[in-house]
């Protein structure tokens, strides 16, 4: 099976800016006001769910009173996706990122390490709603910057490995993640590095780190997220420490 990108758009450009307004519209012409949750934002600046904006039937009207006028003049490095709202769950409950390392040594040849890194899942059972009593961030977003940190964060990372503690309800068999999901997440990585290799620098002798974040649908379909460069691992060591 092939990796997938939800639909994204870069609000520094004029065309995505456009492009996305066009499918909000869509939307709201579809919307049926039962506050499922359509859009995320981020500023690509910030780091785990700092900046991250949630956009559900009842305030896609506010995307097109902000940035109608706005297209391409944002001021910020801001990206709206499609939000993925029927993952799977882990533990039948938690919404979870699968968090994988590539470290890029040479573009010719193309020379890379990949780690598997580890899952990261959310601190509140999981709902597709936005729900304006709730601490949505705790419910959508695994990654919840410095909570990360604290002693209580480390029970909501898990190794991949240990990814075969999902119920067996959801997956065909105990060792599915690993034996299937897995390959998926580093074909894509492979599927990336191919499409991105005309923009790097050609040589030897430098090293570039990406963090590559994936979520997994109901339907077991693995869609990479993002790719963040330079990774803040402050988090990461904290965690590797501790152990």
């Amino acid at each position: 099976a092939h990796f997938r990108i939800p639909a994204s758009y870069m609000m520094k450009s004029k065309t995505d800016c456009e492009d996305l307004l066009a499918a909000v519209r869509r939307d709201i012409d579809q919307s049926t006001s039962t506050r499922n949750v359509h859009w995320i934002s981020k500023d690509v600046k910030e780091h785990y769910s700092e900046g991250l904006s949630l956009y559900e039937d009842g305030s896609l009207q506010e995307i097109i009173k902000r940035y109608e006028r706005r297209c391409g003049s944002t001021g910020k490095k801001l990206v709206f996706q499609r939000y993925i709202d029927q993952p799977l769950l882990y533990r039948d409950k938690y919404k979870f990122v699968q968090t994988t390392f590539l470290l890029v040594t040479s573009s010719e040849p193309l020379v890379a390490f990949y780690h598997p890194g580890y899952i990261k899942y959310s601190k509140e059972k999981y709902s597709g709603r936005k729900d304006p009593l709730e601490d949505n961030h705790r419910r959508h977003f695994p990654n919840l910057g410095e909570e990360q940190k604290t002693e209580n964060s480390r029970a909501h990372n898990i190794t991949y490995a240990q990814a075969n503690l999902f119920k067996s309800d959801q997956l065909p068999h105990p060792h599915y993640y690993t034996d299937n999901l897995m390959p998926q997440i580093e074909n894509s990585l492979i599927n990336m590095l191919m499409m991105g290799k005309e923009n790097m620098l050609p040589g030897k002798g430098y090293f570039e780190i990406f963090a590559v974040d994936y979520i997994v649908d109901n339907d077991r379909n693995v869609w990479l997220m993002k790719a963040t460069r330079d990774p803040n691992f402050s988090s990461v060591m904290w965690k590797l420490k501790t152990k």
